[in-house]
């Protein structure tokens, strides 16, 4: 108990037979874990808060990150939206461009663009405050860096506020800006947030 040895040398390799198990009941490191989804960061919100700053949770380290947003709901009915930060903290300048698309389960298109604002709008119509009502979404946002601006797009569902239509969409912003993204935040159009559960998830480069 307690020993620790080193088996081989430089260059050498083990082969194990075929039939042959090899059971783990400790804690194995150094296998080089290079491919995967990753939890990077987990929190949840109640009750009054007026953002959810997620502050350097994206690096160079993974190609690709997704944020999964659960359970949003705001004390008034309204807008999610984003704002995305860099390394010179978040980018307040007219440089988001967006535009979304969802279906109603009426059968009713509903659409919103933007050109040029100072934030970014995630949902394409009012969402409602209600309890039960909750909006889920999945935010998906790949680092590239130098020559690619940021293009970031997301999925999700959630009850309109007219006529409390369940809907489900996709959309997509476009930062007019090329430096590498570090952060990301979220907060409601008008009111503050009763509730939202957030993760990030980065995808590891290597296979």
């Amino acid at each position: 108990s307690g020993t620790a040895f080193t088996m081989g040398d430089s260059g050498d390799t083990f082969t194990v037979p075929s039939g042959v198990t090899i059971a783990n009941n400790g804690t194995a490191t150094g296998f080089g874990d290079t491919a995967g989804v990753v939890l990077i960061n987990a929190t949840t919100a109640s009750s009054g808060v007026s953002e959810v700053a997620l502050t350097s949770v994206f690096s160079s380290t993974y190609e690709k990150y997704v944020v999964e947003l659960i359970g949003y709901r705001p004390s008034t009915s309204g807008y999610l939206l984003m704002r995305l930060g860099n390394s010179g903290g978040y980018v307040t300048s007219s440089t988001y461009y967006n535009s979304g698309f969802g279906k109603q389960d009426d059968n009713t298109n509903v659409d919103n663009y933007q050109t040029g604002g100072t934030t970014a709008y995630i949902n394409p119509t009012s969402t409602r405050n209600d309890d039960h009502m909750d909006a889920t979404f999945n935010v998906h946002v790949p680092t590239g860096v130098g020559a690619y601006k940021s293009h970031i797009y997301y999925t999700g569902a959630y009850i309109q506020n007219s006529g409390s239509k369940s809907t489900a969409f996709f959309g997509q912003t476009t930062l007019d800006n090329t430096s590498a993204l570090t952060s990301i935040k979220f907060y409601p159009s008008a009111g503050t947030i009763t509730y939202l559960q957030t993760k990030v998830y980065g995808f590891k480069k290597s296979v």
